[in-house]
């Protein structure tokens, strides 16, 4: 069965919504039957398909963007998702729009993975929203358009599918903080908590990935909690965190750095250590080493398999020649 859109029938713009935070259990493009993922019972009568998974995650929220249903991709996991658009009627490309799905492949055993494209910025790059099965319900990832829309190593990134209305970005409403937004994952490696926005000293430090609990930030400090579906609740606070710790700056377009991710340096000031002086300048592809931040700057290598490794850091770069 096609889904009820074809090729030629693409709206005219409307202005888009973006989705960064967890859809509510009383949203029903997510949560009724209406989802066909959510809908599907095993033979004990479990609903082993409902979120967190991306594939419920993604047909309810092109439901709530449309108002369509999508048959022609019901079934099967995320990784046919791409291969069944043309049957289903729905346009493929590369290039992102607000709204499309961005479609992965699969190179070992796993499942695929799809999200959708919320936010597309001057350069290129993309907010996508997720969910993953057995995994967060519902999160953000920033995806480069240097990367090629790098999402995970045994995830390659196949294409986009057009939802079949176009939309205009709504610019004016825009967080007033760039990336700092309710629901923003972000990845912490060792770095320092506090119990308040102005105690003077840390009380721990967490590794893993996090999310910004709200938007608010007070003396240089944002709260932030451990899943996505505990963000603005009430007694759900893990702990502050300084944003410049995780990249993230007051008033400019924040910024997430993660080990790994490809940068195009261009004639980039670089030094020997996180507080000496310049060694000079570098123009090309480099990769982030770590995802440490430490006096502003950050670790680079010269290629993407030395992330990481021992004795492989080219040099340390301001994260402000990171920006894109």
């Amino acid at each position: 069965m096609a889904a009820n859109v074809s090729k030629n029938s693409t709206d005219k713009a409307e202005l888009f919504t973006p989705r960064f935070t967890a859809p509510d259990r009383s949203n029903k493009n997510y949560y009724s039957d209406k989802n066909p993922f959510y809908a599907y019972k095993d033979k004990d009568g479990n609903r082993t398909l409902m979120m967190p998974n991306c594939t419920a995650y993604t047909y309810g929220r092109l439901m709530e963007m449309t108002g369509r249903t999508f048959e022609g991709l019901i079934g099967g996991d995320a990784r046919t998702w791409y291969g069944k658009a043309a049957a289903a009627g729905l346009e493929t490309g590369q290039t992102p729009k607000l709204g499309a799905v961005c479609c992965f492949g699969v190179t070992d055993n796993g499942a695929g993975h799809i999200s959708v494209v919320e936010e597309i910025k001057a350069n290129g790059d993309i907010v996508t929203s997720n969910s993953a099965y057995g995994g967060s319900v519902f999160f953000l990832e920033t995806l480069t358009k240097a990367s090629g829309y790098y999402y995970a190593p045994t995830r390659p990134f196949k294409g986009f599918i057009y939802c079949g209305t176009e939309f205009a970005s709504k610019e004016e409403e825009k967080p007033s903080q760039g990336e700092i937004r309710t629901g923003l994952e972000i990845r912490l490696d060792a770095t320092p908590c506090y119990k308040t926005e102005s105690v003077a000293a840390a009380y721990d430090k967490k590794t893993g990935k996090y999310f910004l609990w709200d938007n608010t930030v007070i003396n240089g400090r944002i709260r932030i909690t451990n899943t996505a579906d505990r963000v603005g609740k009430a007694g759900q606070v893990t702990c502050w965190i300084k944003i410049a710790d995780v990249g993230l700056t007051e008033g400019k377009e924040a910024q997430v750095i993660k080990a790994g991710q490809a940068y195009v340096l261009k004639n980039a000031a670089v030094y020997d250590s996180e507080t000496g002086k310049s060694i000079g300048n570098r123009t090309g592809l480099y990769y982030v080493w770590s995802s440490d931040i430490v006096n502003g700057r950050v670790r680079m290598t010269n290629t993407e398999a030395r992330t990481g490794a021992a004795g492989h850091v080219s040099f340390w770069v301001d994260t402000e020649a990171l920006k894109k």
